[in-house]
């Protein structure tokens, strides 16, 4: 089975949706760093955010697949 977090909607304008993500998708690791709760993604884009970085690195699972994705650091 898939340990993450799963996405159950994406805002249609957001970075995330022109990325590709969507609704179903589960997200496994942010930056590196495994996700399996809402606070664990918040704890990952805040560093982020003190490290003046501009995006973070998702490693979502799509069905079978796995697949890297870049969004932007609201």
């Amino acid at each position: 089975s898939v340990s993450g977090l799963l996405i159950t909607g994406v805002g249609e304008d957001s970075d995330a949706a022109e990325k590709g993500l969507r609704a179903g998708d589960v997200l496994l690791e942010a930056n590196q760093r495994k996700v399996a709760e809402v606070s664990d993604l918040k704890a990952v884009v805040d560093e982020a955010k003190k490290q003046g970085r501009a995006f973070v690195l998702l490693r979502v699972a799509r069905g079978e697949d796995v697949v890297f994705v870049t969004v932007a650091v609201p």
